[in-house]
């Protein structure tokens, strides 16, 4: 199933991991998406990298980046005196549509400056390659318990997001803390969604929004249709 952004009707039956599809935007956009139990729900997302892709300086663990060199002063010191408040976010592979990997900031660390590297989750294969590119985007403040998941940065270019944003791994980051499943939105769950396709804005406040009810999950039930009806749930 597809749910149209350019709509603001209500989607049924929608699957778990929906498509979203809307020919507004752009190949020249950077698409940022989040989800929400409350239509109340607003925020503004801001690209902490200033609209600029900076480069991994050295082959890393696939959790962690190198982003400063002090030494040099080469590359962006990622030290936002928010940090506790604010859920911060990274796509990595920025550059390239087909392989981006969007995850959640879990720690600054300190080489040899505090801010010269970071560590992410979840974590993308076990090496990321010197020179790679990524972009910092700052989310939602972390008491905001209504934003389920959310996707920031990503590339509307070779394959046309605009007609295909799966809300899936690993273009968009679920805080499984808040839903039944990993990676997944909640079955029979009224969700609404805002968007934005941005170019050179550094500062974004969806508004575009749109609603829709996820499906039933039927898949352990077995119903009895019988004079004496019983549902049983399998586990």
């Amino acid at each position: 199933m597809v749910v149209d952004l350019a709509t603001g009707l209500s989607k049924e039956e929608s699957p778990t991991n929906p498509k979203f599809s809307d020919s507004s935007i752009t190949s020249s956009h950077r698409i940022y998406t989040a989800i929400a139990t409350n239509g109340a729900s607003t925020f503004t997302a801001t690209d902490h990298t200033g609209g600029t892709q900076y480069s991994n300086l050295a082959t890393t663990k696939g959790f962690r980046i190198k982003c400063y060199d002090a030494l040099t002063t080469t590359g962006f010191r990622f030290n936002p005196g928010d940090f506790a408040t604010y859920n911060y976010f990274v796509l990595v592979y920025s550059d390239d549509d087909k392989k981006h990997h969007f995850a959640r900031i879990t720690e600054m660390i300190t080489e040899d400056l505090e801010g010269d590297a970071f560590e992410f989750e979840p974590k993308l294969g076990n090496e990321i390659p010197k020179d790679t590119k990524f972009l910092i985007v700052k989310g939602h403040i972390k008491t905001n318990t209504n934003i389920v998941a959310f996707s920031g940065g990503i590339l509307n270019d070779s394959i046309a997001l605009d007609e295909n944003l799966s809300c899936a791994r690993p273009l968009f980051y679920f805080f499984d803390s808040l839903l039944d499943k990993k990676n997944e939105l909640d079955h029979n769950t009224k969700y609404f969604q805002r968007f934005i396709g941005s170019t050179s804005v550094t500062t974004i406040s969806p508004t575009i929004h749109n609603t829709f009810v996820t499906a039933s999950d039927n898949g352990f039930i077995i119903k009895d249709y019988s004079k004496y009806t019983m549902n049983v749930k399998m586990v």
